[in-house]
């Protein structure tokens, strides 16, 4: 949709090793610098001190809640040019995927869809993510959070069939 994520956790990184005046390397190659959070504009910024001459990498290590990560990883270096300004900026966009859970009601002997059942998807807390009645079409919720755990169960059985166990995952 192209709207701002919220809640996204990124990480700036030394993307060489980085060494002082004397040559010894004072920050290993892969060394986590800050990280920054996305907030409801979307953006996350990194205010740091950075030697030039140096390149970096900034890459997310959690996406916005409901959202899954890309394995995406931006580089950028600081050059001699950008050491005659105060600051200096760059700005990457990150486009993270919502998470897509495809929901079937289906018979065990003909493995074919049963309408009518009237089911739900409750969170850790017990509160309703989405309830509906099985179709001919598989139901989808979009946007379920990775790492939390969810039940879907069986309200009411189609005509005919009798109540399914509730089913736990884990995004």
């Amino acid at each position: 949709t192209l709207n701002p994520l919220d809640g996204g956790v990124f990480g700036l990184y030394a993307g060489s090793d980085i060494k002082n005046a004397d040559g010894k390397v004072v920050v290993s190659k892969g060394t986590l610098i800050g990280k920054a959070v996305t907030g409801e504009d979307g953006k996350a910024v990194f205010t740091a001190d950075l030697p030039i001459g140096f390149s970096y990498t900034v890459k997310e290590t959690s996406p916005a809640p409901g959202f899954a990560t890309t394995d995406e990883v931006q580089e950028f270096t600081f050059t001699a040019e950008s050491s005659e300004k105060a600051t200096v900026s760059y700005e990457f966009t990150f486009e993270d995927e919502p998470t897509v859970f495809e929901f079937t009601k289906t018979s065990l002997t003909t493995g074919k869809e049963i309408e009518g059942a009237k089911l739900t998807v409750t969170d850790e807390n017990g509160e309703v993510v989405d309830e509906w009645v099985s179709g001919k079409e598989p139901h989808i919720i979009k946007e379920l959070v990775v790492g939390q755990t969810y039940t879907m169960t069986e309200l009411l059985p189609a005509p005919g069939y009798v109540t399914a166990e509730s089913i736990e995952f884990t995004v």
